[in-house]
């Protein structure tokens, strides 16, 4: 026996083995009896040890009865399993005083096909923390509850919903003429208040108490949150809120005209929230004013939480005409009344069935869908059996003997697919999982693959797909001759173009770079001799001149003033023989001589 104590959570853990008669089977619960504050969570665990329970072969029922737990609308939405090898993890949720009740364990065996109940099972007790109060000179305060602590706690005090500070001790004391109302919770689970307590009297209290301190909805759906004040002076003012919103009875601006605040009667009020979306999920408060007192912000008020619909496979059996299904539609939280579902199978309505349960038939490309009645934009993902898979492979260029390959199988289905992976002309599945990957590929690895998807409603494989592995020797010669080939025609080509492009820049650089300059000067006694200077100008280098003219026995007094200026001239001779006669010369003379003259 061990004790455990935690105010707001399990206070006493017991363990006691209980062993199904005629046979070796046996559970252990863990704890035995358990005590819990309301609003707080509880874990309870059954452990089993016999090879033949298996995970989801194990379910929890409560009292006397036989239904699974997470099927029970009182729990739905506050009901989790948590399986492992040795046993299953009970956790229940925004614990209610109607939780309190004995749970168990139901073990179905495989094979063969047998039903039992661990029995005694595990008793749970919740309970509200409260405020008792001494009288005296002095009153007194103390935050208790049933459950037995087991070790020292700190705790939370607020005074007319503001915190009061620096106060962590389990009572307190005050004079009695106080007007106002206390609250408590245990530090750590402040969101878990007690119920408030007048020490001068309720007919003389300042007090705010919420209905419900959680409220959970889906989309699409209305909300109502209400609470009970009283004021010991006249209300001048209420409104409720949540950061920095607030909504009064006269003005609910900000939720385009979806929020609306009414006074139900004298000191309730009703704050109304409809066509919900998940943004909607807050805290929410109410705050009251006299001309004395203006109610804190510090008190934990109502928590909304938001969420979509969404289908359980609860069964599925294969037969005839597809698969016989048993589903049921929830939420992550528990309504506040039992509402009215509507089923879809294709988008069509399907008549009948209005409960959160479904029960029929789903044919292969078939789906189903749920919603609540009046809210049929709002429905759930809908579940459906896999689509045909499609099958990725990396690498996808030639597979080489001694490298890897890694296929991957993908299909679109709700609940999500498993894998399993076949070769053709082989009865056992090679891998499980999304993808298989073969190392050191060999010849031997060649063939067909294919994957089947399959989850609760359905399977189908994928069509094959050709695995071929190449030969290792030749594909590790013919591969390096081809990257050479290509190599060299590459250099080739480059060379060419390098060549072409450099010699047009060699022409286009001398051109324009150079400049020609020609002068004609002819001798005036002698009209058949002419003089021709030409001159190249090269940019930033000495000038070349180029004086070519006819030879004559004498030169002219004005070639040999010229030649004298250039002493540093070059000649050469060239023999010219003209195409046409000269005007003045006879036929017989000699071929004219050209010199040219090169100033440097």
């Amino acid at each position: 026996m061990s004790l455990k104590a935690s105010c707001g959570l399990v206070v006493i853990l017991l363990s006691v083995e209980v062993m199904h008669a005629g046979n070796d089977f046996r559970v252990t619960y863990s704890p035995t009896y358990a005590c819990a504050v309301k609003g707080s969570r509880v874990l309870l665990f059954c452990r089993y040890n016999s090879s033949r329970l298996q995970g989801q072969n194990v379910i929890w029922v409560v009292g006397s009865g036989s239904g699974d737990l997470k099927a029970d609308l009182q729990y739905s939405g506050r009901v989790k399993y948590t399986y492992n090898q040795t046993g299953c993890l009970l956790e229940i949720s925004d614990l209610r005083e109607s939780d309190s009740a004995e749970y168990k364990c139901r073990v179905t065996t495989n094979p063969p096909d047998v039903q039992w109940t661990g029995s005694p099972g595990v008793i749970l007790s919740v309970t509200d923390l409260q405020l008792k109060k001494s009288s005296s000179l002095y009153w007194t305060l103390e935050c208790a509850s049933r459950c037995r602590p087991s070790g020292p706690n700190s705790y939370i005090w607020y005074n007319n919903g503001k915190k009061i500070p620096l106060l962590t001790s389990s009572t307190l004391s005050g004079y009695y003429n106080y007007v106002g109302s206390f609250y408590c919770a245990v530090e750590g689970q402040e969101k878990f208040v007690s119920l408030p307590l007048c020490v001068a009297g309720p007919e003389s209290c300042n007090k705010v108490t919420y209905d419900v301190r959680n409220i959970c909805a889906t989309e699409g759906s209305s909300v109502n949150i209400y609470c009970s004040y009283s004021s010991y002076y006249s209300v001048t003012s209420t409104f409720w809120f949540r950061g920095g919103q607030q909504w009064t009875s006269s003005s609910a601006a900000g939720f385009q005209d979806r929020v609306q605040v009414q006074e139900t009667e004298q000191g309730r009020s009703r704050l109304r929230i409809d066509d919900l979306t998940k943004s909607d999920s807050a805290e929410y408060r109410f705050k009251f004013s006299n001309y004395l007192l203006i109610w804190g912000s510090d008190l934990p008020g109502t928590t909304l939480t938001v969420t979509a619909l969404q289908i359980e496979v609860i069964t599925a059996t294969t037969g005839q005409f597809g698969v016989e299904v048993e589903l049921m539609c929830h939420s992550d939280c528990t309504p506040a009344s039992r509402p009215t579902f509507i089923w879809f199978k294709n988008d069509s309505r399907f008549e009948g069935a209005q409960t959160c349960f479904y029960k029929g038939w789903i044919s292969p490309g078939e789906a189903v869908s749920c919603s609540l009645a009046g809210h049929e934009d709002h429905r759930s993902p809908p579940v459906y059996a896999p689509r045909t898979p499609s099958v990725s492979v990396a690498p996808s260029a030639v597979l080489l003997k001694g490298n890897s390959l890694t296929l991957t199988c993908s299909s679109d289905a709700n609940p999500e697919a498993n894998y399993t992976w076949y070769k053709e002309d082989e009865v056992s599945p090679l891998a499980s999982g999304q993808s298989l990957t073969i190392r050191d590929l060999r010849a031997e690895h060649s063939g067909y693959y294919y994957c089947v998807a399959q989850n609760a409603i359905g399977l189908v494989n994928s069509t094959s797909h050709l695995v071929a592995v190449a030969g290792f020797k030749t594909s590790v010669i013919i591969g390096p001759l081809v990257a050479v080939f290509l190599l060299l025609v590459f250099i080739a080509v480059f060379l060419l173009v390098r060549r072409k492009l450099f010699s047009k820049h060699s022409v286009d650089q001398a051109v324009s770079r150079t400049q020609v300059k020609m002068i004609s000067v002819c001798d005036k006694e002698q009209d058949d001799l002419c003089y021709t200077s030409v001159t190249f100008i090269k940019i930033q280098e000495d000038s070349l001149y180029s004086n070519i003219r006819l030879t004559q026995p004498e030169l002219s007094r004005q070639n040999q003033d010229l030649d004298q200026e250039n002493d540093s001239v070059e000649y050469s001779i060239v023999r010219v023989k003209s195409s046409y006669p000269l005007s003045g010369r006879d036929e017989g003379d000699e071929d004219s001589a050209l010199y040219s003259t090169v100033r440097k």
